[in-house]
């Protein structure tokens, strides 16, 4: 494939990305709206600001820096040392969401009547699904190294679409499960980053093989596991 025909499809799958993530939107902002009639205000208040803060903060300390630091090193030939630096990222996602779900519960206050018996099993389900998340960071690393940039769109537009619709449907059939339906919805948008990572990588992986294309630096779904030598250092 000469450098015209790399542009033009790099344009091609730009626009489709873009023409996706516009129909998502569309989507999710007219569901969001249905919702806003549905759901109490504070329920909404709960949702949007103390879950998504707890949510977005535990993320943002646990894996940004080793996102960034990862990635500065993608081009290097060696991605085993990578892979056993961005596991790091799983303990750090535990301790992170230990500190921050410790804040939320014992040094912010808590929402008043009913809200506040769903309060605790709802910050530890938001806590549960950033640990979740972090077991497909390597995959995640990997996959944006190699511009698989199709596929975070498709799965980021799938996750938002059913967290979304499972919120409308639960307040339409439901409100009073209003709370519970957005930390499952969250833990479950995490099981489908989980899932939907890893098995592109072993799809991927069997294709390649299959047509005899050139293989990548890491050939098989064990490549993504940690693997250590006595004495080795993590990275240079």
């Amino acid at each position: 494939m000469d450098s015209k025909e790399v542009l033009d499809s790099s344009i091609r799958s730009a626009s489709y990305n873009i023409l996706l993530q516009i129909a998502f939107r569309i989507i999710t902002f007219a569901l969001n709206a249905f919702i806003i009639h549905y759901v109490d205000v504070g329920v909404l208040g709960l949702l949007n600001v103390r879950f998504y803060l707890l949510f977005s903060t535990i993320l943002f300390v646990s894996r940004e820096p080793f996102r960034r630091v990862c990635q500065s090193c993608s081009k290097r030939d060696d991605w085993r040392k990578v892979i056993n630096l961005v596991w790091l990222t799983v303990i750090s996602t535990i301790i992170s969401a230990c500190v921050f779900s410790w804040i939320w519960l014992n040094v912010l206050s808590w929402p008043e009547g009913e809200l506040a018996e769903k309060y605790r099993s709802s910050v530890l389900g938001i806590s549960f699904s950033c640990i979740l998340e972090s077991f497909f960071e390597p995959v995640y690393v990997f996959s944006q190294a190699f511009m698989y940039i199709k596929l975070r769109v498709v799965i980021d537009s799938l996750g938002m679409l059913l967290r979304v619709l499972g919120m409308a449907v639960t307040v339409y059939l439901a409100p009073q499960y209003a709370v519970e339906a957005g930390y499952f919805g969250q833990v479950g948008v995490s099981i489908l980053y989980l899932c939907g990572f890893w098995g592109f990588f072993y799809y991927e992986f069997w294709r390649r093989k299959k047509n005899d294309e050139p293989a990548l630096p890491i050939q098989s779904l064990s490549g993504f596991l940690p693997k250590f030598s006595a004495g080795e250092e993590v990275l240079d």
